[in-house]
This record gives C-alpha cells, sequence and structure tokens, in this order.
C-alpha cells in the first residue's frame, strides 16, 4: 500500500463511507502535515526511511485525531531538527 492508502487505512474501519468520501483525502494531507511528510503521498514504505516509517505510522494514529496516546520510545531513530542547524 502507498502512504495514502495506509493513512486511509484505520479511516474505513472508523469512519462511514459518507465521511471518507467528503474528508478522507483532507485528513491524510493533515496528518501528513502534522509529520512534516506531505511529499511522501504516493510513496511506498520501501521508498521510505526508518524515521519516515516512524513518522508515518505515527500519522497514522493521529488522524484519527485520539483523546490520549501511549508511546514506547516513539522517538528513537529521528533525527532531531535543530533550529538553524541542516541535518544531513
Amino acid at each position: 500500500m502507498t502512504v495514502r492508502e495506509n493513512l486511509e487505512f484505520p479511516l474505513r474501519r472508523h469512519w462511514t463511507k459518507e465521511r471518507r468520501q467528503k474528508g478522507a483525502k483532507e485528513a491524510v494531507l493533515e496528518a501528513l502535515q502534522d509529520v512534516g511528510l506531505s511529499h511522501t503521498i504516493d510513496m511506498m514504505p520501501a521508498e521510505l526511511s526508518g524515521g519516515m516509517r516512524k513518522r508515518i505510522a505515527l500519522a497514522r494514529t493521529l488522524i484519527l485525531r485520539p483523546k490520549v496516546i501511549l508511546y514506547d520510545e516513539p522517538t528513537t531513530v529521528l533525527t532531531p531538527s535543530l533550529p538553524g542547524k541542516s541535518v544531513n
């Protein structure tokens, strides 16, 4: 599945068909923006780095807007972003 399809997956389980038709595209884009990966929407998991995959997994959780999220070291493989610093 593409990133888009992965993010739409929980919506098929938790949203009605009508709600998905009206708001799935926007919800997917918003979830990707939340994790800074809007450009990956049509990519396959094999094209993503480990950190990107982890952020997509987080977006898949965020798309349902849960009240509580329990994390177990969610940022272990993520490169920190520092203001004014370029990370290569």
